[in-house]
């Protein structure tokens, strides 16, 4: 009865610390688990990572003002002589005017006129005009002749035209440098045997000629006829 109570008691007596020892096993592998876990996690915390170092510029350098001062951009212009677009005027006329008055030779250059009084004469290239008043517009390359009166009214010096063998003796006359056009008020001249008048004559070229009021005749005296047609 004494050895199975001894025998009893060992049992027990031994069970504890096998007990004991388990727990702090247990508990030891648990701080031992989480003492791992924080040493790993120092390790991990320890690494560093290596950034290769580029070549960059210094972020040290001071920035640079991003509020930008207005530049003046001057533009190289070119020279402000032009030429102009508008073609210059040619001479009003082709050739020398030569002309010529007893009592005055008048230039006008606000009105571009020239003005040639008593015994006045002009002459350019064939044409040869004899008259009492002449005024030339050089601008609209024009010629007007007419007749003047003396010191007792009557109407003296009618113009004289001459163009080529062609002449005429109007009351005036309107002639263009350029187009050879002619506006001719009472006109006497002669064609072949025949002398004409008209009260108002036209010309278009050289051979083209206009007449209103016209009369043909034969008579020496083409302002009183004796017969005309």
């Amino acid at each position: 009865m004494t050895c199975q109570k001894t025998g009893h008691t060992f049992t027990k007596i031994a069970f504890k610390p096998l007990h004991t020892n388990l727990f702090n096993i247990v508990l030891l592998s648990i701080f031992l688990s989480i003492g791992s876990g924080k040493l790993y996690s120092q390790d991990i915390s320890k690494k560093k990572t290596v950034i290769p170092a580029n070549k960059q510029a210094d972020s040290a350098k001071p920035t640079v003002d991003t509020i930008k001062t207005p530049v003046l951009v001057v533009q190289k212009q070119s020279d402000t002589i032009k030429i102009d677009s508008i073609k210059p005027k040619k001479a009003f006329l082709d050739g020398k005017v030569k002309y010529k008055a007893d009592k005055y030779a008048k230039i006008d250059q606000k009105k571009k006129t020239i003005t040639l009084y008593d015994q006045a004469e002009l002459y350019y290239q064939d044409i040869e005009l004899k008259s009492g008043i002449i005024v030339m517009d050089y601008e609209k390359n024009e010629v007007y002749a007419g007749r003047i009166k003396d010191s007792t009214g009557t109407f003296t010096q009618f113009p004289n035209f001459k163009q080529g063998a062609n002449v005429i003796e109007p009351d005036s006359i309107r002639f263009n440098f350029k187009t050879k056009k002619a506006l001719i008020w009472n006109s006497r001249s002669e064609q072949g045997e025949f002398k004409i008048k008209a009260a108002v004559t036209k010309k278009e070229n050289d051979s083209v000629y206009f007449l209103k009021g016209a009369r043909f005749t034969t008579s020496k005296d083409v302002d009183n006829p004796e017969y005309y047609f």
